[in-house]
């Protein structure tokens, strides 16, 4: 069986900590052209074969129809999110509201799953009071819905601190180059020439402090729960915020594992407020607020409390910890810990990394919004002052300013845009 693998070779087979890490240690380390190839692989997984795409390009119709989509449904503002499970199977979560951190709320039942499939050129989604179909290309969902007719485009939404270089004082732990690797860095590689891999450990200790950086899971559109593009963030090496492709579920569902397990969340600990996760194949941001715990010689004190926003969106807010998370590389200390990049058996992209140590860095508020690529140059709209209750954030579908509770909202892409550019050079 063909695995399309682009830009890294790289296998994936089953879940388990560190699977074939001699195999992709030695696949990492060849200097290979960044263009994309196809590797011939056969391994068995739990009877079947494993699928991982780390190029765009190469995903083909089953990734262009998942993803972000925006409108109405009679009057209705309404999101929706969907998501591929490999085989031309799809399931769409319908949002009354608006997308998660625009519109929709965090209420475990204020959703509606419909499955759906392709058949030739269209994608067909169906159940009691819905009727819905996404023509090849994905570029927008019609039919009608229990409020009426539904239309509804494609959107593409990124963090408001994507790119963010952070203040001045802030301590570089990675940003792209080899120096900076070998400065700050005690395992892990370097991939794709700028890209740190899972399985990299930090040689930087780290007591109160922000930490900033950017991470990618791959498309594995035929794996579910923890088995889809699984890595984690050990904040001090001791408190894992979860790293997975977790796009479009919701609280209160059970056929992917337990919430706290999915990104954002504290893992085995607390789920995310919001699952705010973005289509796999996008670059993602944590901002990550720790306070670490007190001790009295070596008897802790105080538990620590950690605080994340998830692509720009609160997720976790001031959450205690009352000890180091599964998993954890070190325990519990008055002395600072490590920051350490889990490798938990696949692909995991990761890139501008940074911390400042001793205090909070507010991440920045951005309203800005991104036209159809198609319709002339990039518009972009700064910051606006808000005397309103909150912070204000573009509306997908006016581009108004409203409040929005839960942190600063997302920059958005409107319109269809070319697949290369999914990935952010």
């Amino acid at each position: 069986m063909s695995f399309p693998i682009a830009e890294r070779p790289e296998v994936c087979s089953g879940r388990k900590p560190n699977s074939f890490p001699g195999l992709r240690s030695a696949l990492a380390a060849l200097s290979l052209p960044t263009v994309p190839m196809l590797l011939t692989l056969a391994l068995a997984h739990t009877g079947a074969y494993a699928q991982t795409y780390l190029d765009t390009a190469l995903a083909g119709e089953t990734y262009r129809i998942q993803g972000e989509y925006s409108g109405t449904v009679g009057t209705k503002p309404y999101g929706a999110q969907v998501i591929a499970w490999g085989n031309g199977k799809f399931e769409a979560t319908m949002l009354p509201g608006g997308l998660p951190g625009a519109g929709w709320g965090s209420a475990p039942t204020n959703f509606k799953v419909v499955t759906g499939s392709t058949s030739g050129s269209n994608t067909v989604f169906t159940t009691t009071g819905w009727s819905m179909v996404i023509k090849a290309g994905g570029a927008a969902i019609e039919g009608t819905g229990p409020d009426g007719a539904l239309k509804m485009s494609k959107v593409y939404r990124e963090s408001p601190s994507l790119n963010w270089a952070g203040p001045a004082d802030a301590v570089k732990l990675f940003d792209g180059t080899q120096a900076a690797f070998n400065a700050n860095w005690t395992s892990g590689s370097i991939v794709q020439g700028k890209y740190l891999s899972e399985g990299s450990e930090c040689n930087k200790a780290f007591a109160d402090h922000t930490l900033h950086l950017e991470f990618r899971a791959p498309f594995e559109p035929l794996e579910d729960g923890q088995g889809r593009g699984n890595s984690g963030v050990y904040v001090q090496g001791r408190y894992e915020v979860q790293v997975l492709d977790s796009f479009g579920w919701m609280k209160g569902q059970t056929e992917h594992g337990g919430a706290e397990g999915w990104a954002g969340g504290i893992y085995d600990t607390r789920p995310a407020d919001f699952n705010m996760a973005m289509p796999p194949l996008r670059w993602e941001t944590y901002d990550i607020w720790l306070v670490h715990p007190k001790f009295n010689g070596n008897t802790k004190t105080t538990n620590g409390r950690i605080t994340v926003w998830f692509n720009g969106v609160k997720v976790q807010d001031n959450v205690e910890l009352p000890g180091t998370t599964p998993g954890n590389f070190e325990g519990e200390s008055a002395a600072g810990g490590k920051l350490a990049l889990q490798d938990h058996g696949g692909p995991m992209w990761y890139r501008n990394i940074w911390a400042v140590p001793g205090k909070f860095v507010p991440i920045p508020i951005s309203t800005r919004i991104i036209t159809d690529r198609r319709a002339g140059p990039t518009v972009r709209t700064a910051s606006p002052s808000w005397s309103g209750t909150g912070v204000p954030y573009m509306n997908v579908l006016g581009a108004r300013r409203i409040a929005a509770p839960h942190g600063p909202y997302l920059m958005l892409y409107l319109g269809e845009k070319k697949a290369a550019e999914d990935i952010r050079k």
